[in-house]
């Protein structure tokens, strides 16, 4: 059975590890959604991260102005790759798409972003391992895994080299 393809960002899994309240500027474009990937910027507010940021951590709640957000350096997320997962590609690095959010349901479209797999340091984050899901999930095109955020904003150091 093939993968759904059904973006839906970087869902915390496993135990929180903490998550903290953040501003969101009201004149922030693009907005902010629910299990988007943020970014603190230098005002101490967060937006959306964009494809050459570091990572804060994933959004789990919102309300007017502010977000809660799963920050820890170790916390694992599940998310969708857009392309054919292998089980070679397991400790590689990737940054994310960088897509906006659905405006009905106020969830987030972002995704693993499979071309840009590497070992660099650079990338935004680590796959771990395919996501065992109860049904529907297998090596292939839209597979979910299991990643943890490589570049991260509260984390020591500037990543990890990959795998791959």
């Amino acid at each position: 059975m093939a993968n759904i393809d059904n973006p839906h960002g970087f869902k915390p899994i496993g135990v929180i590890r903490r998550a903290n309240k953040y501003d969101i500027d009201s004149s922030n474009t693009p907005t902010i959604s629910i299990n988007d990937l943020a970014t603190k910027e230098t005002d101490g507010n967060i937006t959306r991260l964009s494809s050459e940021d570091f990572v804060l951590g994933s959004v789990i709640t919102l309300t007017a102005g502010e977000a809660i957000v799963a920050d820890h350096p170790d916390q694992q997320f599940e998310a969708q790759v857009n392309g054919t997962w292998t089980k070679i590609s397991e400790g590689a690095n990737f940054n994310i798409t960088d897509a906006a959010g659905d405006a009905t349901l106020g969830t987030s479209n972002q995704e693993i972003d499979f071309s840009s797999i590497g070992n660099a340091s650079a990338l935004q984050v680590k796959v771990l391992r395919l996501h065992n899901m109860p049904v529907g999930n297998v090596v292939g095109a839209d597979a979910n895994v299991v990643c943890i955020i490589n570049q991260h904003q509260l984390g020591h150091g500037d990543g990890s080299t990959g795998l791959n």
